[in-house]
C-alpha cells in the first residue's frame, strides 16, 4: 500500500510538472500580447493626436485660400468639413464606411489644391495651395497607417483573448485536477489508515491471545492439581519453570 501511495504521488507530480509548464507557457504568451497590445495603443493614441493636428492645420490652410476660383475654395471647405465628420465617427463610433470617406474627401482635398495651383496666377496663392496639399497627402499617409495599425490591433486583440481563455481553461483543468487528486489522496489516506487500524487491532487481538495463554496456561495447571488433590488423587504434579509467583 506504502509503495502504491508514493507510486501515485510521483506519478501526479509529474502530470503537474507538465501541466504547469503548459499554464507558465500560456501565461507568458498572455503577457507577451497583453504588453504588446498596451503599446500599440500608445502609438495608436499618438498617430489619432498627429491626425487631430495635421486635420486642423488643413482647415487652417483651407480658410486662408482665396484663389481666383471660388469654387474651388468652397469645394475644398466642403470636402474637409465631410472628412472632419467622418473622422468623428470613424474614431468615436468605428461607423461603417467612415474610413472610405476620410480617405476619399482627403484625396478629393490634394486634387482642388492641386488644380488651385495651376489655375491662380498669384506665388502667394500657389503657396497656400501648395501647403494645403502637402498636408492632405502627410494626413492620408498618417491615416492609412492608422487603419493598418488598427487592423493589426484588433486582431492582437483576438490572440490575447485567445491567450487569456488558454491560460484560464488551462489553470481551470489544473485546479480541477489538484481537487480531484487531493480528493484521491485524502480517499486512499483513509483507507490506508482504516488498513493500518485494522492490522493494528488483529496485532493486539493476537498478542492479546498469546499473553494470555502464557499467562493462564500455568493457573489451568493449577486449578487441574487441585481438582486432582480434592478428588484424592494426592500424587498428582504440576510442572511449572518459571521463577515468579505462579512458579
Amino acid at each position: 500500500t506504502l509503495k502504491q501511495l508514493t507510486d501515485t504521488i510521483t506519478t501526479v507530480k509529474q502530470q503537474h510538472s507538465r501541466l504547469v509548464a503548459g499554464i507558465l507557457a500560456d501565461l507568458d504568451r498572455y503577457h507577451q500580447d497583453l504588453t504588446s497590445y498596451s503599446e500599440q495603443m500608445i502609438g495608436m493614441e499618438t498617430m489619432k493626436s498627429r491626425m487631430i493636428q495635421e486635420s486642423a492645420r488643413l482647415l487652417s490652410h483651407a480658410e486662408n485660400l482665396t484663389e481666383g476660383d471660388g469654387a474651388i475654395t468652397t469645394s475644398t471647405l466642403q470636402k474637409i468639413s465631410l472628412m472632419l465628420q467622418a473622422e468623428k465617427d470613424f474614431m468615436l463610433f468605428g461607423a461603417p464606411g467612415a474610413a472610405a470617406t476620410v480617405q476619399e474627401n482627403v484625396s478629393s482635398i490634394e486634387e482642388n489644391a492641386l488644380r488651385a495651383m495651376r489655375q491662380t496666377g498669384d506665388g502667394d496663392e500657389q503657396l497656400k495651395a501648395f501647403r494645403i496639399s502637402k498636408v492632405a497627402a502627410i494626413y492620408q499617409r498618417i491615416f492609412a497607417d492608422y487603419l493598418t495599425k488598427r487592423q493589426n490591433l484588433q486582431e492582437l486583440m483576438q490572440r490575447t483573448h485567445s491567450s487569456r481563455d488558454a491560460f484560464a481553461e488551462d489553470l481551470r483543468t489544473f485546479v480541477d485536477l489538484e481537487q480531484k487528486e487531493s480528493q484521491t489522496q485524502v480517499n486512499k489516506l483513509k483507507s490506508f489508515t482504516i488498513t493500518v487500524s485494522l492490522i493494528a487491532v488483529a496485532l493486539t487481538l493476537v498478542i492479546t491471545i498469546i499473553v494470555s495463554a502464557w499467562i493462564t496456561r500455568p493457573l489451568e495447571q493449577l486449578k487441574k492439581s487441585a481438582m486432582s488433590v480434592l478428588k484424592g488423587d494426592l500424587n498428582t504434579t504440576v510442572t511449572i519453570n518459571s521463577q515468579d509467583e505462579l512458579g
